[in-house]
Formats: structure tokens, C-alpha cells, sequence
């Protein structure tokens, strides 16, 4: 591609967060929309942005939103932008938020299929290197935590199996809060990192877990509109959690359960937004409720949930 921006045409904003704006362009020569993600780094650091160095060894994987290029000092001296992966059809958390407004129900292959595309990136990711595709060679690198699983960082696109599948490809994306695991240092400095309301109980440690735990929330979401508990794990009082843990004398359940009639919510009479609007069946129940194990150590990992839902 051209020196960035030269060649580059400003269509928009996409969003906005706390590590930057990320934009949309078109690039006249190849005639290609990418996502231009652009944030300040400290003066002092003249390497590529952590995210950067870890989409890098993460291009062997189909199922996330790939790193074309890294532009240091652009737009200004300070900055990095990164040019990624444009999907068209935006993220989980608007195509999710649209269908509840339409009161539209989400169908269960759907929901099936994101889960089927998210556990094979994780699963990659937690294997360190090993590709999706049987025939790829891809070197080795560090098992990755994600840490920020959650509808917002899910995209979506039309891709080559689209007309096959009759769904848009999924690509997990936003990778500014990913490290490289390392169980001698897990914890999180400072005890900040993903999305307040989806962190597992296990924070602030960081283990390839907390992705399958994030994947089970996106699960409980795209059934229900809510998560699957209305207060952190960590917030709950120790006798609660014990409770929660044996499944039994809970004050209210901690993951809900979506093989129920629809309209039925948890409690009497429960507000619109918390009604089930599909029936869906007990397997994708189970299986959303083995991501969201309490216990980490005893949580499906993402290789044996991948494999599961690929002999469904």
C-alpha cells in the first residue's frame, strides 16, 4: 500500500475508546476498505504498539481481523495507526442490540455459529501457534489471552463461505488488552484490563480461561440481551459464592438458563428487556454453562470446546 495516507480516502469514523479512533478508508490503488486504528504512544517508545507485535504473530489465523500494516508517527509525530481488516457489517453489539429492539429473536445455528468461529480463534490462541487450517504452517508463539471477549470486539463480514453458510464470516478483533500468558506472572498489574462487566471471577488473574468465560457471556447475550449475572463474581458475598459454586441455595441464579419457554424471565413479571424471545435447545444451554464454570481450573478450555462444537 501507499505511504499512509497518501492513496487513503476518509469515509468516517467507526468508534471510539479509551486506546484511540479507529476510522474507515478506502484505498484508491487496490480499491479496498480497511480499518485505520490510530492512538498516542509515549515519545519515549520507539517499538510498534504492543497490539501491533501481537496481531504479527497472530496472521495464520482466519478467524481474526488481520493486521495489514503498521504506520509509525502518522498522523503526527506520537502516533501509531494500524491498518487493519474492514468488516462491513460491523460488530456483535449493534447486530445484537438491533434484533432485541425488533423484538426479532437471534436463531440458534446463528448463535451456534459465532461460537463455532470465536472458539477457533481462542482455541489458536491458547495453542500457541498451532493454525486452524490442517495444511498451514505457522511458526510458534506465546499462548495469548485475549482479554476483552465481548459482542463489541466480535465483527462481521461477507466472505468467501457467506453464500455457502448463508452467515457473515466472524473475526475477533481489538486486541489492546491481549498479553502473552505466562503463569508465573498472570495477574494484572494495577487491576486494569477488559470490560468491567464481563470479567471472570477468577480476576484479576489472567489465564487462557477468562476467553472461554468471555465467549460464554457472548453466548448468554446473543440468547437473552443480558449477562448471565447481574453482579461481578468478586462483588458477591463468600457465602453467595459457595452457593453459586454448589448450585444450590443461591439468592438468584448466577448463569441463567436459555432452554426455557419464551417470555420467561428470571423472577415474576421480569422487565421486557430480560424475556427470552426463542426457545433454544439444551445442548447449547450446557454448553454456554461449561464456559461459564466458576472455577477456572475446572472451566472448558477452548481447544476442548472447539472440538466439541465442531462434531455438532
Amino acid at each position: 500500500m501507499d505511504a499512509f495516507p497518501v492513496g487513503f480516502k476518509l469515509l468516517g469514523q467507526i468508534g471510539q475508546g479509551g486506546e484511540g479512533t479507529v476510522s474507515r478508508y478506502y484505498h484508491h490503488p487496490s480499491r479496498t476498505l480497511v480499518a485505520a486504528k490510530t492512538f498516542f504512544r509515549p515519545r519515549t517508545d520507539t517499538r510498534a504498539p504492543r497490539e501491533a507485535r501481537i496481531l504479527m504473530e497472530l496472521r495464520g489465523c482466519t478467524k481474526i481481523a488481520q493486521l495489514y500494516e503498521v504506520i509509525m508517527n502518522q498522523p503526527g509525530y506520537g502516533y501509531s495507526t494500524l491498518l487493519l481488516e474492514h468488516c462491513e457489517y460491523g460488530d456483535l453489539r449493534s447486530f445484537q442490540d438491533w434484533h432485541f429492539y425488533q423484538r426479532i429473536a437471534l436463531s440458534e445455528p446463528f448463535i451456534w455459529h459465532v461460537a463455532r468461529e470465536i472458539s477457533e480463534a481462542l482455541a489458536y490462541l491458547a495453542a500457541g501457534g498451532t493454525s486452524n487450517s490442517p495444511t498451514a504452517h505457522v511458526p510458534a508463539f506465546r499462548t495469548i489471552v485475549h482479554r476483552d471477549v465481548k459482542l463489541a470486539n466480535v465483527l462481521l463480514k461477507v466472505g468467501p463461505t457467506t453464500a455457502l453458510t448463508g452467515f457473515f464470516e466472524v473475526k475477533l478483533a481489538d486486541f489492546g488488552n491481549a498479553v502473552a500468558y505466562d503463569p508465573s506472572t498472570s495477574f494484572i498489574p494495577c487491576g486494569r484490563a477488559g470490560t468491567y462487566d464481563i470479567r471472570p471471577p477468577e480476576y484479576p488473574l489472567a489465564t487462557p480461561a477468562w476467553d472461554v468465560w468471555g465467549l460464554g457471556c457472548v453466548v448468554h447475550l446473543l440468547a437473552l440481551g443480558m449477562l448471565p449475572i447481574t453482579r461481578q463474581p468478586y462483588e458477591v458475598p463468600p457465602e453467595e459464592m459457595e452457593a453459586y459454586a454448589r448450585q444450590e441455595g443461591a439468592p438468584e441464579p448466577l448463569v441463567r438458563t436459555i432452554c426455557v419457554p419464551p417470555g420467561i424471565g428470571v423472577g415474576t413479571n421480569p422487565p421486557m428487556h430480560e424475556r427470552q424471545l426463542a426457545f433454544y435447545s439444551r445442548t447449547l444451554d450446557v454448553a454456554m454453562k461449561c464456559m461459564l464454570v466458576l472455577d477456572p481450573t475446572k472451566r472448558m478450555t477452548a481447544v476442548h470446546l472447539r472440538g466439541i462444537i465442531r462434531r455438532l
